[in-house]
């Protein structure tokens, strides 16, 4: 076991029966990786966290329990614990995308193009995703708001897809006010990266104008062009 650049583990937290020889082969796995110098980052998913049984006694101290022993295992490895569920499907896509950024040696340069581009636009909080729904990059002023992008922004991208292919949605972007308060809105465009289609979704002031965000972009695309040859 060598040369590993990214370890995905899935723990079944419904089978209680099993969790123990879960957390046990984690163990081991992390133990051989220690043994061969190799020190990847580890996402752990707590699958089929279910909406119908999210708010179970039994799950809650099953997620406790898992967090405790995997943090314990792996005290010198950079671990990160999702809940994940097939039925909400953006669960998958947060702990997927958080995985690949993890393996890209350009995402801090992919974040940093966010904050600059956040603020020429005044923007609170900005996500890049990629025709996959795949999130490359985000940017927040507080983690409540990068939290809402992370869930919302596949959803946003259904529907504009969605818009298009009925020829409802004329133009490559959806403006939303009211969602959050009055002074702020949403706009979840599509941008032309080399030849890949991206989206953009930002939270900014209700005043500003879609031809401000139009201006700032080609800039944004242009720095973006290397960058993305080497990460998608």
């Amino acid at each position: 076991m060598y040369n590993i650049d990214l370890l995905f583990y899935i723990i079944d937290i419904q089978d209680t029966r099993r969790i123990e020889i879960s957390l046990e082969l984690f163990k081991n796995i992390v133990e051989t990786l220690k043994e061969y110098d190799e020190y990847p980052p580890i996402v752990v998913c707590l699958n089929k966290f279910d909406p119908d049984i999210s708010d179970s006694e039994e799950i809650i101290e099953n997620i406790m329990e898992v967090t405790k022993t995997v943090e314990a295992y792996s005290d010198k490895f950079f671990v990160r614990l999702f809940k994940t569920s097939v039925f909400v499907h953006w669960t998958l896509i947060s702990a997927y995308s958080y995985g690949l950024s993890q393996l890209s040696p350009n995402r801090e340069i992919f974040k940093n193009q966010l904050m600059i581009l956040a603020k020429k636009t005044n923007a609170g909080a900005l996500l890049l995703l990629n025709e996959n729904g795949i999130i490359l990059s985000n940017y927040s002023e507080d983690e409540v708001s990068g939290k809402v992008f992370e869930i919302s922004a596949p959803h946003f991208q259904t529907l504009y897809k969605t818009f298009k292919e009925f020829k409802i949605l004329k133009k490559d972007f959806i403006v939303s006010s009211g969602i959050t308060d009055e002074s702020k809105k949403l706009i979840f465009k599509r941008i032309k990266v080399d030849k890949y289609d991206l989206y953009l979704l930002f939270l900014i002031e209700k005043y500003l104008s879609i031809e401000k965000i139009e201006d700032s972009l080609p800039d944004f695309s242009k720095n973006l062009t290397e960058l993305i040859k080497t990460y998608i």
